[in-house]
């Protein structure tokens, strides 16, 4: 079965292992709920400093505990554990401080994961708010062209009536296509590149007949 001294400390081990898991839950819920900002940073530090020496001093005292308890029959060498009270003035001089250390290291950790999804949600809302604007500033400029491209294209138009009917009627129909893949597409907050090339086919339509020789377009 092997030395149940060895399998003692394995189980002290083990002990401190789930221990510090429990004890780090409390450290995530103070660091939640006492955040270092920037306008209260040094209230904030000076308040987690309490913090993790109390916890420290908790930790220590629930270790020499589990410590006492799992060293009652260990034998020569741990009579210093036999007693809760001695085992934690032991471990107060050998394990106090890396609680300590263990309650800033989490800390530091959780605040930096914390400031780094603050900037990744301010750099969403960024994006966002710069569609939003981008939307805008599309929206406004497609009001002041819409005027001056369907009185262009309704001026082509009846032009072409004497020399080519059909070309005009083409005309009128593409404009009319043109207007309502517009008004379609501009409710849309995602559009296929099939369908936008299919509206500049239509625009790009109308312009050849405004311009017929100066104008070649390739897509």
């Amino acid at each position: 079965m092997g030395d149940p001294t060895l399998w003692k400390e394995v189980g002290f081990w083990a002990m401190r292992v789930v221990l510090s898991a429990a004890l780090t839950l409390v450290i995530l819920w103070l660091g939640t709920r006492f955040p270092i900002e920037k306008r209260v940073w040094a209230r904030r530090i000076s308040l987690h400093i309490l913090f993790s020496l109390c916890f420290a001093v908790v930790r220590t005292g629930l270790e020499a505990v589990v410590f006492s308890h799992l060293s009652a029959e260990w034998g020569p060498g741990y009579e210093w554990a036999q007693s809760v009270s001695n085992a934690f003035k032991v471990l107060m001089i050998f394990a106090f401080h890396q609680a300590f250390i263990a309650y800033w290291f989490i800390l530091v950790i959780h605040t930096a994961v914390r400031y780094h999804k603050a900037a990744l949600r301010l750099e969403l809302n960024a994006a966002e708010l710069r569609a939003q604007v981008t939307q805008a500033q599309l929206g406004a400029l497609k009001m002041q062209l819409q005027p001056h491209f369907l009185f262009n294209t309704l001026n082509a138009a009846p032009a072409l009536l004497p020399t080519d009917r059909e070309r005009a009627a083409t005309t009128v129909f593409t404009l009319a296509e043109l207007l309502r893949s517009s008004h379609d597409l501009g409710r849309q907050t995602s559009i296929p590149v099939s369908s936008e090339v299919a509206f500049l086919e239509s625009y790009l339509t109308l312009q050849k007949v405004r311009f017929p020789l100066r104008l070649t377009p390739r897509i």
